[in-house]
C-alpha cells in the first residue's frame, strides 16, 4: 500500500541522515536546515526510496497531463498563446499545478506521510516508554519530527520545499479572523507570533492570504509597540524567501501601508518649516518602514530580470505611487507636511535606488515610460526642487548648510537640512536621468510655475551659477559624448566663461580659487568627449574655427597665468596672479585642445609651448635659489608645492608631443631632454605616462 510505501521510505531517509542531524549542534533549526539543502548536500538523495515514490507518483499521474498540454501548445502555435511574462514551460506547468489531478496528487502524498510519521512516532513512543518507567520522558527524535510533520493538510510548497510544520486551512482562518483590528490586544499578539512561526510559503499560498494582508498592514500601523515591530519583522523575513509572487505581495502590501498611513496620519508629522524629531517612536518606525523599502529598492534590480515583467511593473508603480503621493509641486504652503519623498531622502540621500534602477535597460525602459506617463509629478518636482534650491542660493548665500544631512547620531534635523536633503536626492534623480537618452527626452519639462518649458540647457545653467554644491553631478554628465552633443550648447559654454573673462577684465570680479577650479574640471571633461572639444574650438557652427570660440578665451587666460600678466585693478583686494593650481587646471584643459592637430592649429598664436616652457624655467631657477641659499632652508610645503609644479609643467610640455607639429614646438623650447628624462622615470617608477 502506498502507506506502507511511505513509512518504509521515510524509514530508509531518515537512517541514512541520521548522521548528519546528529552533528546539527542538537539545535532544531540546525536540523531543519540540513533537511531543507538535502538535495544539494547529500549525492545519494535521488536514490532514496521515498525520493523516488514521490517522483514517480508525478511521472504516472501528472505526466500525462504535461505530454498533453505541450502537444496541444504546438498545435495550437506556440509560443504565441502563450502571454509576454510567461514562457512556454511556465505556462504548462502554471496548467499542471493548478489542475484537479495535482490537488489529489498532493492530497495524497501528504495524507501518506502523515500517517507513516504518526505511525513512527508511535512505535518510537512505545519502544521509549519500554525501556524507561518515566511517563513524562519523550524522545528527541519524537519532538523533532512533531514540529515538523503535525495534524493538518498543507500545500505542496510547504511539504516539499520548506520543510517545516503544516498548518491547516483552518488555523489560517483562525489567524486572520483573530488578527483583526477588532479583537483585543492580547489575542491580535498570540494570532501574529504563531503567524511568524509558519514559513512565509505557506502564509502566501493560504486561502486567507487576503484578509492575512490587510491585517498585516492593520498591524504595521497600529500604536501597540509589539505588534508594529512584530508585523515588520515579518515583511523582513518574507523578503528574504527567493520567490517573486512572496516578494511581490510583500512589497506591495508594505508600500500600500505606507501610502495609507499617510494619507491618514501625515497630520501628525511635522511640517517642511518645522524641525523633525527622529527620537520619537512613531517617527523611528516610520523611518524602519522606510529603510526597509528603501533595502529591498536598492537588491531587487540584480534579480528582477529574472521574473516575469509583471512583477518589475508591480514594483516600479508601487515605488512611484508612494513617492508622488502629497507633492506640492511649488505651491508654497507653509502648512504642508513632510512627504514619503522627504523620509527616503533622508535615509538615501543620494538616491541609489534609482541609479541601480536606470542602469539596466529592461527596468530603464519601464521607468522612464511611467515618469512620462501618470508619474510625471515625480520629474517635475525633482526639477522644481534643483532650480529653487539655485534660486535660493543666489539670492541667499547662507540660506543652505554646506554639508549632507546624513550625519551619524543625528537627533534632530532642521528645516534648512530636511530641504537641503529633499534637493541632494533631486539633483541625484535629475542628474542620472539625463545620462541616459530616453531621459533627456522627457526634456522640456512643463513645471507649473514657470511660465516657459524648462530645457536641459536651462536646468545646466542653473546649476552652473552653484556648480560648488554640484559640481561632480555636472562632470559625470559632460564626460558623456552623447549627452553633450544633444544637451552643451553655446548658453552653457558662455554660463562656464563668465568667471573666466572676469579675470581677464581689469574691472572684473574675480571669482574665488575655488570656483575657478569647478570651471577647469568641468571644462576638462567636455574636452575629453569628441563633441565638447568641438562645441569649444569651433564655438556656433562646431565645423570651423571661430575667433569667438571659448578655446580663445580658455587659451587666453592660461597664457597670461603663465606669463603672470593678467590685468590689475586697485580696487581688487587679491593678488593679480592665480595659483599654480589653478593655472596648471586651466593649461590641462588647453592640453586637451592642442593633443590633436586642429587643436593645435587654433591655439598656436597663444604660443602656449614657449609660456609653458618659461614657465618651467622660471620655477626650475626658483627651486635651485630655495635649495641653495645660505641664509635659510625652504619649508617642507613650499618646496614640495615647487617640485610638483615643476612636474607638471613638464608634463604638459612633454603632451605636445602628440602631433608632429607640436613635437617641433617643443624641440624648439630647449626642453626635449628634460621631457625625455622626466618620461623615462615616471616609466621607471611604473607611473603613468601620457601618450
Amino acid at each position: 500500500t502506498p502507506e506502507e510505501e511511505v513509512l518504509n521510505g521515510l524509514h530508509q531517509l531518515l537512517k541514512s541522515v541520521e548522521p548528519t542531524l546528529k552533528s546539527a549542534s542538537g539545535s532544531l533549526a540546525a536540523a531543519e536546515d540540513v533537511l531543507l539543502h538535502l538535495e544539494e548536500t547529500d549525492e545519494s538523495f535521488h536514490k532514496h526510496d521515498f525520493v523516488k515514490f514521490i517522483r514517480e507518483n508525478i511521472e504516472t499521474h501528472i505526466g500525462p497531463l504535461v505530454d498533453e498540454e505541450i502537444e496541444k501548445r504546438s498545435i495550437s502555435g506556440a509560443p504565441n498563446s502563450v502571454s509576454r511574462q510567461e514562457t512556454l514551460v511556465q505556462a504548462v506547468t502554471g496548467n499542471a499545478v493548478e489542475s484537479k489531478l495535482f490537488s489529489d496528487l498532493t492530497h495524497m502524498i501528504c495524507s501518506s506521510t502523515i500517517s507513516a510519521a504518526s505511525t513512527m512516532l508511535r512505535s518510537l513512543d512505545e519502544e521509549h516508554n519500554s525501556m524507561s518507567s518515566d511517563e513524562d520522558a519523550e524522545s528527541q527524535l519524537s519532538k523533532r519530527m512533531k514540529s515538523v510533520f503535525s495534524e493538518g493538510a498543507s500545500t505542496y510548497g510547504s511539504s516539499f520545499n520548506q520543510g517545516m510544520f503544516f498548518m491547516s486551512q483552518e488555523q489560517f482562518h483562525c489567524i486572520a479572523d483573530e488578527l483583526d483590528c477588532r479583537k483585543p490586544i492580547d489575542i491580535r499578539r498570540d494570532a501574529l507570533t504563531r503567524l511568524c512561526q509558519v514559513p512565509p510559503s505557506d502564509v502566501m499560498a493560504s486561502e486567507s492570504w487576503s484578509q492575512l494582508r490587510v491585517s498585516l498592514m492593520d498591524a504595521l500601523a497600529d500604536s501597540d509597540p509589539f505588534l508594529s515591530h512584530t508585523a515588520l519583522s515579518f515583511h523582513a523575513k518574507m523578503f528574504a524567501v527567493p520567490n517573486y509572487q512572496i516578494m511581490r505581495e510583500t512589497y506591495t502590501c508594505l508600500a500600500e501601508h505606507l501610502i495609507r498611513w499617510f494619507k491618514v496620519f501625515s497630520h501628525s508629522l511635522p511640517s517642511v518649516n518645522e524641525p523633525l524629531d527622529i527620537t520619537k517612536p512613531d517617527i523611528v518606525l516610520l523611518l524602519k518602514r522606510i529603510r526597509l523599502l528603501n533595502e529591498f529598492q536598492c537588491e531587487v534590480p540584480s534579480i528582477w530580470v529574472r521574473y516575469p515583467e509583471s512583477f518589475l511593473e508591480v514594483i516600479v508603480d508601487s515605488s512611484l505611487a508612494l513617492l508622488t503621493l502629497q507633492l506640492n509641486l511649488g505651491k508654497n504652503n507653509s502648512g504642508d507636511k513632510l512627504t514619503a519623498l522627504n523620509f527616503l531622502s533622508l535615509i538615501d540621500i543620494r538616491a541609489n535606488w534609482f541609479r541601480k534602477w536606470l542602469h539596466g535597460n529592461y527596468s530603464r525602459a519601464t521607468l522612464i515610460n511611467s515618469l512620462e506617463g501618470k508619474y510625471q509629478p515625480l520629474l517635475v518636482d525633482a526639477v522644481l526642487q534643483c532650480l529653487m534650491f539655485c534660486r535660493d542660493s543666489l539670492s541667499k548665500p547662507s540660506s543652505h548648510p554646506h554639508h549632507s544631512p546624513q550625519d551619524t547620531r543625528r537627533t534632530t534635523y532642521t528645516p534648512r537640512e530636511l530641504r537641503y536633503a529633499h534637493f541632494v536626492h533631486s539633483l541625484c534623480f535629475v542628474s542620472r536621468l539625463l545620462i541616459y537618452t530616453g531621459g533627456r527626452e522627457l526634456f522640456p519639462l512643463n513645471v507649473r510655475i514657470f511660465s516657459q518649458p524648462i530645457s536641459v540647457q536651462q536646468l545646466l545653467i542653473s546649476w552652473i551659477q552653484v556648480f560648488h554644491f554640484i559640481v561632480v553631478f555636472l562632470i559625470g554628465l559632460c564626460v558623456s559624448n552623447a549627452f553633450v552633443e544633444e544637451c552643451v550648447g553655446n548658453d552653457v559654454i558662455a554660463a562656464l566663461l563668465v568667471p573666466i573673462t572676469s579675470w581677464l577684465e581689469p574691472s572684473g570680479k574675480r571669482s574665488s580659487e575655488a570656483c575657478m577650479l569647478h570651471i577647469a574640471e568641468i571644462l576638462a571633461s567636455l574636452t575629453s568627449t569628441c563633441a565638447g572639444r568641438k562645441l569649444l574650438l569651433h564655438a556656433n557652427n562646431r565645423i570651423s574655427p571661430s575667433r569667438s570660440a571659448a578655446a580663445h578665451i580658455i587659451a587666453e587666460f592660461a597664457q597670461k597665468s603663465l606669463n603672470g600678466n593678467l590685468p590689475t585693478s586697485p580696487s581688487r583686494s587679491t593678488g593679480a596672479a592665480p595659483s599654480y593650481q589653478v593655472t596648471g587646471a586651466f593649461v590641462f584643459v588647453c592640453r586637451q585642445m592642442y593633443n590633436v592637430c586642429e587643436g593645435l592649429l587654433l591655439l598656436l598664436e597663444y604660443q602656449l609651448h614657449q609660456s609653458i616652457a618659461d614657465a618651467w624655467k622660471q620655477t626650475k631657477g626658483i627651486s635651485y635659489n630655495l635649495n641653495h641659499n645660505s641664509f635659510g632652508s625652504p619649508t617642507q610645503s613650499s618646496s614640495r608645492n615647487l617640485v610638483m609644479w615643476e612636474e607638471t609643467l613638464l608634463d604638459n610640455l612633454l603632451n605636445f608631443a602628440a602631433t608632429p607639429k607640436g613635437l617641433l614646438l617643443l624641440q624648439q623650447t630647449g626642453a626635449i631632454n628634460e621631457c625625455v628624462a622626466y618620461m623615462h622615470s615616471r616609466y621607471t617608477k611604473k607611473l603613468q605616462v601620457s601618450k
